[in-house]
């Protein structure tokens, strides 16, 4: 199911977990995002919230987040976001995506959720059985996702952390559509003008509601 809220919210002042942010712009920027870009979001925990604000700060038309949990995506469309529910089973996520970008694809793509993905497909199962019987270590459903999903010569930005060995990953579908791929932990250093960024004037996410990631 898709929902999008039309009205973006108005920006307001409140404290923000700075500490937090960091790892999650970080994730915006990997993505490549330029004015007028549809970026896809994977997850909508407090990593993929704020990757959400932070790709509209970094000049994003649309960011579709997808998840399952209601509260998350409520929280998704209040700063503008729109958001795909794939906890139905008739719901196709690569479908959706298809819809909202005309069969294009997102001009950018963020697995904000790692090893850890719920995918109630069969790929989803394939995983769940593999895992218990430590025949892989990771499952790695959103990363197969955004790989099919991310249009021709996009962008794929990996802050979901993987961990070990990794199964059915279409690698030669990221090689024919030469997809861009970044990852890895965040360089602190060059992320404080965006966070600073974060404290100043009324004109920034409103994300002072934000849990902290031990809580998502």
């Amino acid at each position: 199911m898709t929902s999008e809220n039309r009205e973006r919210p108005t920006r307001r002042k409140g404290s923000l977990p700075l500490g937090h942010f960091p790892h999650r712009s970080y994730a915006a920027e990997n993505a490549q995002i330029q004015e007028g870009d549809t970026v896809a979001v994977w997850g909508a925990g407090p990593v993929g919230q704020f990757a959400i604000a932070s790709a509209f700060m970094l000049g994003a038309a649309r960011v579709i987040a997808i998840d399952r949990i209601p509260e998350r995506l409520a929280l998704a469309r209040s700063v503008g976001a729109i958001t795909v529910d794939y906890s139905g089973k008739e719901v196709s996520v690569l479908n959706a995506l298809n819809d909202l970008t005309g069969g294009v694809g997102p001009d950018a793509c963020i697995d904000a959720v790692g090893l850890e993905a719920h995918m109630g497909d069969l790929q989803g199962l394939y995983d769940t059985v593999k895992v218990s019987l430590m025949l892989e270590t990771d499952r790695s459903g959103v990363l197969r996702q955004a790989i099919q999903a991310v249009r021709k010569g996009g962008t794929l930005s990996i802050p979901g952390v993987y961990g070990g060995l990794l199964d059915k990953v279409p690698f030669g579908a990221a090689f024919g559509k030469g997809i861009t791929m970044k990852m890895g932990q965040t360089n602190i250093q060059l992320h404080e003008a965006l966070v600073g960024a974060c404290g100043e004037g009324t004109d920034r996410p409103q994300l002072h509601h934000i849990a902290p990631h031990h809580t998502g």
